[in-house]
């Protein structure tokens, strides 16, 4: 499974290269893309997958104010201690039509970027607000995927997922007037 991501990643890499604006380097400018539907869940899964297979046992800590706890995540359970990432499954065939994407090259953070926003029409009623893929031009491998997930009209969630090290889940509440974060959780598993 790691092999067939590592392709895809190599394909988007060079597909997204080779249509890059060449007339004015300086500047980024986002193109439509309709073909290219990054799978985040199934990358996410068979990450989660190499956690388990290396063994190395994730360490949380769980931040709300200013009070932190920490605990050990158990192998068997990744699946559910992650579940934030990976529901609702964020899939071209199911999603595709909801979602404008567009990918550029932001030279200001050397990646090349996969933005997926949530139609003007929809954007109200999908869990999913949008989400990031940031991709490393010279290796081809995924740098950060950064997701935001609706869960109530003033609750958000902003998910960051880093390859082969942590993540990070902020609970943001905001009612227009006020705005903090109301709890944060941050998982490593590269220490």
């Amino acid at each position: 499974m790691k092999m067939k991501l590592q392709y895809l990643l190599l394909f988007l890499v060079v597909y997204s290269c080779n249509n890059v604006e060449k007339n004015n380097p300086s500047e980024s400018k986002p193109t439509e893309e309709k073909e290219v539907f990054f799978p985040v869940t199934d990358y996410v899964k068979g990450q989660i997958a190499e956690i388990k297979e290396k063994g190395v046992t994730p360490l949380r800590y769980f931040i709300k104010g200013k009070n932190t706890d920490s605990s050990w995540l158990k192998m068997n359970e990744l699946n559910k201690d992650f579940e934030d990432f990976l529901s609702p499954e964020i899939d071209s065939v199911k999603l595709s039509s909801f979602y404008d994407a567009k990918r550029f090259y932001d030279q200001t953070l050397n990646e090349i970027t996969l933005t997926y926003e949530a139609n003007q029409s929809m954007s109200n009623k999908l869990i999913w607000v949008g989400w990031n893929v940031y991709i490393n031009p010279e290796t081809g491998k995924i740098d950060r995927i950064y997701l935001k997930k609706r869960l109530s009209e003033k609750q958000t969630e902003q998910l960051t997922w880093i390859p082969y090290k942590n993540c990070k889940t902020l609970n943001i509440f905001d009612d227009g007037d006020t705005s903090y974060i109301e709890s944060e959780i941050r998982t490593k598993w590269d220490y």
